[in-house]
C-alpha cells in the first residue's frame, strides 16, 4: 500500500490544528456522542452548552486533550507506554482504570462471535514493534488502529486511542489525517464488526480511500 499524501510535517500539523473541531467532531459522534459541530466548537472554545450532557462534554474535552498531547509529543518513543498515556487522555475522569492495559474479561463484540482475549504484555509490544515496521506509514497507521481497537488492550476508550495514535503515525511522517466523518460511521461499523469476526481486512482498504485527508 502506497502512501496517500505527502506533505512536510509543518503543513501536516497545520491541516491538525486548522480543523481540529472537525476531528474531534468526528470522533465525538463516533462514540455515540449526541452534538453538532457548532456545539463542539462551543465546547472547545469554554462556552457553555447546557443540553449537552456531562459526559459528552468530557468525552470531547478529553478527545481534544489527548489530540493536542499528540501533537506536543512527536520525536518521543512509540511504544506501549505512549499507547497507555494516549489512553488515559481519552478515558480521563471516565474510570480509574485508564491507561492501564486491560486485566479483566472483556465482552464478546455485539453481532459477532469475536471475544478479545487478556492481553499479555509481551505480546503486546511484539505486535507494536511489527505495526511500527510496516514500510507504508499509512498502511501501519491503519493497521495499528484497527489492533488496538480489535485486541481492547484497554478497559475502554480502544477506539479513541486507536485514532489518536494512527495519527502521530501519519501527521509526524506528513502522510495526511484519519478521520471517519460522521456520514460513513454506518457503514465502518459494519466494516469494523466484519473484520472483528471473520478478520475480513476490506476495511483496510475502505479508511485507505475513505478516511485519509490532506490539505486539498
Amino acid at each position: 500500500m502506497d502512501d496517500r499524501e505527502s506533505m512536510t510535517q509543518e503543513q501536516n500539523v497545520f491541516l491538525a490544528n486548522r480543523n481540529v473541531a472537525e476531528y474531534v467532531f468526528n470522533y465525538a459522534k463516533l462514540e455515540g456522542c449526541n452534538i453538532t459541530l457548532a456545539e463542539t466548537q462551543m465546547i472547545l472554545h469554554g462556552e457553555n452548552v447546557g443540553h449537552i450532557s456531562l459526559r459528552d462534554i468530557q468525552r470531547i474535552l478529553n478527545l481534544s486533550g489527548a489530540w493536542n498531547y499528540m501533537l506536543a509529543s512527536f520525536g518521543s518513543e512509540f511504544n506501549l507506554d505512549y499507547l497507555c498515556k494516549i489512553n488515559l487522555y481519552v478515558f480521563r475522569n471516565e474510570n480509574l482504570e485508564g491507561g492501564k492495559i486491560r486485566t479483566k474479561k472483556a465482552r464478546p463484540f455485539p453481532g459477532t462471535n469475536y471475544t478479545p482475549e487478556l492481553p499479555v504484555k509481551e505480546h503486546v509490544e511484539a505486535d507494536i514493534d511489527r505495526l511500527l515496521a510496516i514500510e507504508s506509514v499509512t498502511e501501519s497507521a491503519i493497521k495499528l488502529f484497527l489492533w488496538l481497537y480489535k485486541s481492547q488492550l484497554f478497559l475502554d476508550g480502544n477506539r479513541r486511542a486507536g485514532l489518536i495514535c494512527a495519527n502521530r503515525r501519519l501527521i509526524e511522517a506528513g502522510k495526511g489525517i484519519l478521520t471517519i466523518r460522521h456520514t460513513n460511521i454506518k457503514e465502518f461499523a459494519r466494516l469494523l464488526s466484519q473484520y472483528c469476526d471473520t478478520g475480513d481486512d476490506t476495511i483496510i482498504q475502505w479508511i485507505f480511500d475513505n478516511c485519509i485527508v490532506g490539505l486539498d
